[in-house]
C-alpha cells in the first residue's frame, strides 16, 4: 500500500511541475479571490463554477468541501478540462487545500484561453479557519 502512495504523489508532483515551468514565461498574474469574497458570491447566488482540484480523500476528508463545489482532481486535469469549455465566459474558482493547487490549475485554465477563471488564495485552510460551511459528502456526478 506504501508503494502506490509514493507512486502517485510522484506523479502529482510531476504534473504539478510541468504545469509550473511548462509556460514560465508568462508574465500574466494568477487572479485570486479570497474565501470571504467566494462566500459572499455565493450568498448572493452568483453563477458561479466552483472546482475543488484536492483528491476524492481531501474533498471528503477533515477539511471537507465547499456546499455545490465540483470535484476534480488536478492529476487527471487533461481528463477534465475540456468539459467546462462551453462554461468559458462563467466564472470558475479553483480551490485546494491552501492555495497552491488551485493556483497552478487556474494558470492551466488561463493558458488554454479561459477568461474568467480565479483562485480562491488560502484555499480550505482559510475557508475553516472562517468557519464558513463545509460538506463532507462525495460529490454528486
Amino acid at each position: 500500500l506504501r508503494y502506490p502512495i509514493m507512486v502517485a504523489r510522484i506523479h502529482l508532483s510531476l504534473i504539478v511541475f510541468i504545469l509550473l515551468f511548462s509556460n514560465s514565461g508568462c508574465s500574466q498574474e494568477i487572479p485570486e479571490v479570497s474565501p470571504v469574497q467566494v462566500k459572499q458570491i455565493l450568498d448572493e447566488k452568483e453563477d458561479v463554477i466552483i472546482i475543488d482540484v484536492r483528491t476524492s480523500g481531501e474533498f471528503t476528508g477533515e477539511l471537507g468541501h465547499i456546499p455545490g463545489a465540483i470535484l476534480r482532481p488536478l492529476q487527471e486535469i487533461e481528463d477534465w478540462q475540456t468539459e467546462f469549455s462551453e462554461e468559458n465566459d462563467n466564472r470558475i474558482i479553483m480551490v485546494c487545500r491552501s492555495g497552491n493547487r488551485s493556483g497552478v490549475t487556474t494558470r492551466y485554465f488561463l493558458d488554454h484561453g479561459y477568461l474568467n477563471v480565479q483562485n480562491m488564495s488560502g484555499g480550505m485552510r482559510a475557508w475553516n479557519e472562517l468557519s464558513f460551511p463545509i460538506e463532507k459528502s462525495p460529490a454528486e456526478e
